[in-house]
């Protein structure tokens, strides 16, 4: 199974040290300038995450309720196949071969369907993690703005450390807003990392399942399998709860602000 990397904080210290020989010390220039490029960044990561990333977990709950529909056909034509074999394992009416090459024929395509679909599940997540990287890219450069008007303004004050100016890059990193509900930029990290988890870890079970699909298996180890992949095991529903609670909490303080 997949295991959890990329945690913010070790992301931030990845992309602090890209401009930690370009940094000269200086305090960050204009609090307010600041404030707004955080804002903008803010509604960035937003429109990512609104318009592609949960668009993209649409497309995973879509595939999944088809996939259902195709793991369903290949366990009754399963089941058609063993039924058939029983009733005439000691007949040889040569009439009921028809009906054999159908079954295997249809049992042949509800595999080949449920092949393509574990096969688009991969593109989901590949999707998925590509826009997680473009909002830790979009990060990175406000990380790397910043440093580099620090640099550029003239400050009045004695020198500040290089610590000093990157605790202020990252306060601004974490601040939830005036009524400090709004997601910070690391929610949305966070987020996207704990639900691409999840789904990394079920489209391992689904491969595996889809693995370990044969037309011998006996029904009680198919209908495991059905069960299993339904319920989509590696998806805590809880934690999902809690995540679109705040989503939606967020999008209502947005609109209000």
């Amino acid at each position: 199974m997949q295991q959890g990397n990329n945690k913010p904080f070790s992301f931030m210290a990845q992309a602090f040290s890209y401009d930690k020989n370009k940094n000269s010390g200086t305090n960050l220039n204009n609090n307010n300038t600041s404030e707004v490029s955080r804002k903008n960044l803010l509604n960035s990561l937003n429109d990512l995450f609104q318009q592609t990333f949960l668009e993209k977990l649409k497309n995973w709950n879509r595939l999944h309720e088809q996939s259902i529909e195709y793991l369903t056909s290949y366990i009754q034509y399963v089941n058609f196949l063993h039924d058939y074999n029983i009733n005439n394992s000691n007949n040889n009416n040569t009439g009921e071969e028809g009906l054999t090459i159908s079954l295997t024929t249809k049992l042949k395509k509800s595999h080949e369907d449920l092949f393509n679909i574990v096969q688009e599940f991969y593109k989901v997540v590949e999707e998925l993690k590509e826009i997680l990287n473009q909002m830790k890219n979009k990060i990175i450069l406000f990380i790397e703005k910043n440093n580099k008007d620090s640099n550029s303004s003239p400050t009045n004050s004695s020198e500040i450390t290089s610590t000093d100016n990157n605790e202020k890059i990252t306060e601004l990193l974490l601040s939830k807003g005036s009524y400090h509900l709004e997601m910070n930029c690391f929610d949305y990290l966070n987020d996207c990392n704990n639900y691409l988890e999840m789904l990394e870890n079920e489209l391992d079970f689904k491969t595996i399942v889809f693995q370990s699909l044969n037309e011998y298996e006996n029904t009680f180890v198919l209908n495991n399998y059905f069960i299993s992949w339904k319920k989509q095991c590696f998806l805590s529903l809880d934690k999902i709860r809690e995540m679109e609670m705040k989503w939606k909490l967020n999008e209502k303080i947005k609109l209000n602000i």
